[in-house]
């Protein structure tokens, strides 16, 4: 109960840089969630509700801001996940037939460490002739990638692996909280539209802080 009377005074803080504290709070015993989206309620569905990246100019730039976290707290962390809501899709059928699969890769750079995952990762995947969503997705990350201010984290695809693998980033269209922008050519940065077509808001990716050992053992016996 004190963890969570410390974080609720941290969400009061008000910073005056444009990306301002993200939202803390604990998930599970042992487990804090970082984020700035309302969890995916008012997702903008597949025009304004996602990116459409496919090539490597366009990237989607997160900032989880971690500025107001107690010393108290901030020293109890041992992992760190990041997650995001997102799918992948394979045009090639469509934009350069035959269709050649999943075959190309993305990159998380995270306060400027790339971390570079094909396609193929296992992550959640079009499926044609069904209802589609994003969903979310986690990711093993360093904890000593993790700062406790102003996190970093870019969504784009690899060079020099073809463009007809698509990553879509979810948008939860809620009002800006000013931590999510966007450049379509590499060099410009906006917050102005989050996709192409215009939607706003803030991108589905949050920080899994882990300050207790989540690890689990299970037995399993034949015929018990």
């Amino acid at each position: 109960m004190r963890v969570i009377a410390i974080l609720l005074a941290v969400l009061l803080c008000v910073a005056s840089a444009p990306a301002v504290p993200s939202i803390v709070e604990e998930a599970a015993d042992g487990v804090l969630v970082v984020r700035d989206d309302s969890g995916g309620i008012a997702w903008g569905g597949w025009s304004m509700g996602v990116t459409h990246q496919n090539s490597p100019p366009y990237q989607a730039k997160k900032v989880l801001d971690l500025t107001n976290m107690p010393d108290r707290i901030w020293d109890r962390v041992r992992e760190v996940r990041l997650s995001a809501s997102m799918m992948v899709r394979d045009y090639s059928g469509t934009a350069n037939p035959p269709a050649d699969g999943l075959d190309e890769a993305i990159e998380i750079v995270v306060n400027g460490n790339v971390h570079t995952y094909p396609t193929s990762a296992g992550f959640p995947v079009w499926q044609d002739n069904t209802l589609n969503t994003p969903a979310w997705h986690d990711f093993i990350i360093p904890r000593e990638e993790i700062v406790r201010g102003q996190n970093e984290i870019i969504f784009r695809k690899a060079e020099g692996n073809g463009t007809d693998d698509y990553l879509y980033l979810g948008i939860d269209n809620i009002e800006p909280r000013g931590n999510s922008s966007v450049t379509f050519d590499g060099e410009e940065w906006t917050q102005e539209k989050l996709t192409i077509p215009g939607g706003n808001g803030e991108y589905m990716v949050r920080l899994y802080l882990l300050m207790t050992d989540t690890s689990f053992r299970l037995t399993w016996r034949p015929g018990a």
